[in-house]
């Protein structure tokens, strides 16, 4: 029905379009606002993914993702991110003492330790981020994350700041797909085929 505030599915109707999601150095005014396990296209809970999402300043949600893995590398890299962003929440005790006590171990375990125990002690922070363009290298398309090395967090107003740029591996701008995948073209002198309308 025209002047409707929903959809035909019960989804409320916006004004405005969703915000980009900020990328560089220093991007300030970021509120953590969710620690979770992930869920798929069709609302079903995954048990291998876990999302960290951000509310950036300008209304955008960033999220980042964490991985369950048997393969000790992988887990030593979700350990130190989770550390990384964790500890400026918590000391680095309180962190330990919190994963002890709620965690049982397990992927799910610790991210729902993070969840209900370090979370909410976010409430009322807010948060410098670093966030890069990364390339998905299977399409070839580019998606905003942090950096797989810290330091890539710290709480507003941090003087000096902990960032740096390494710029073989830090990229602020998208650039273009390198991967166009099965899109059609057509580099000799063939005649384009022509579409009735």
């Amino acid at each position: 029905m025209y002047g409707s505030r929903t959809n035909n599915e019960g989804v409320a109707i916006s004004a405005n379009g969703s915000s980009p999601i900020l990328v560089g150095e220093q991007v300030e005014g970021n509120k953590l606002v969710s620690v979770a396990m992930a869920t798929d296209q069709n609302g079903n809970p995954s048990d291998k993914r876990a999302t960290m999402t951000f509310l950036q300043r300008n209304g955008a949600n960033f999220t980042h993702s964490f991985w369950d893995s048997t393969e000790e590398w992988a887990i030593v890299q979700v350990n130190r991110e989770m550390l990384h962003i964790c500890t400026k929440i918590v000391s680095e005790e309180q962190y330990y003492a919190i994963l002890e006590e709620h965690g049982d171990g397990s992927f799910k375990g610790f991210i729902d330790a993070v969840a209900n125990h370090i979370l909410p002690k976010a409430a009322e922070m807010s948060f410098t981020l670093k966030i890069i363009y990364k390339e998905n290298k299977s399409n070839g398309k580019w998606y905003p994350n942090f950096p797989k090395f810290p330091n890539f967090i710290e709480v507003d107003g941090t003087s000096p700041s902990t960032f740096s740029t390494n710029p073989k591996y830090d990229i602020y701008t998208m650039p273009a797909a390198t991967n166009m995948g099965d899109t059609p073209a057509t580099f000799d002198e063939s005649p384009t085929p022509s579409v009735a309308f």
